[in-house]
């Protein structure tokens, strides 16, 4: 509880649809795992503490140092195993947060606006009177859209061939 209280202090990135294929299934899986890995050692840990959640017949019961020893020695067994669980699922929760942070962006759709003959492609970073500011591979452009003949929205842009 208290990692999950610190990574959500310590801004991020928050979503893992952010994050560009696979990397966003990568850092699914390994939440998934640190949630697989904290139930098993929540069970383990309370199994220790508390016993075997079962109702006993307290006439079949014969307490005495054999019994004693045998329910001891699966509690020790059930605690190491436990924290074993606890550590997993802490180094695969700081897995997938890493992966959440520091995996590659997906990339945002491009908007490519023809104006003439000429086509210009790139992400947009503004928009004032009808003039369009784009980041282009170039630089930034600026388009007047009163002059733009076709809009179009597009995955990538693509590389202008080479003379």
């Amino acid at each position: 509880m208290a990692a999950l209280v610190g990574f959500g202090l310590i801004k991020g990135r928050s979503d893992i649809s952010q994050l560009a294929a696979p990397w966003n299934a990568v850092s699914g899986g390994w939440l998934l795992v640190s949630l697989a890995c904290g139930a098993a050692a929540a069970l383990l840990l309370l199994r220790a503490a508390h016993g075997v959640p079962a109702l006993q017949n307290l006439r079949l019961i014969k307490p005495g140092p054999i019994w004693t020893h045998t329910e001891a020695a699966a509690s020790m067994r059930a605690l190491r195993r436990g924290i074993r669980w606890f550590f997993a699922c802490v180094v695969s929760l700081v897995a997938a947060v890493a992966f959440t942070w520091y995996g590659p962006t997906a990339a945002k759709p491009q908007l490519n606006v023809t104006v003439g003959d000429s086509a210009i492609c790139g992400a947009v970073e503004g928009l004032a009177d009808a003039h369009l500011t784009m980041h282009t591979s170039v630089g930034q452009s600026t388009v007047d859209l009163r002059k733009a003949t076709a809009l179009r929205v597009v995955d990538a842009c693509e590389k202008s061939p080479s003379p």
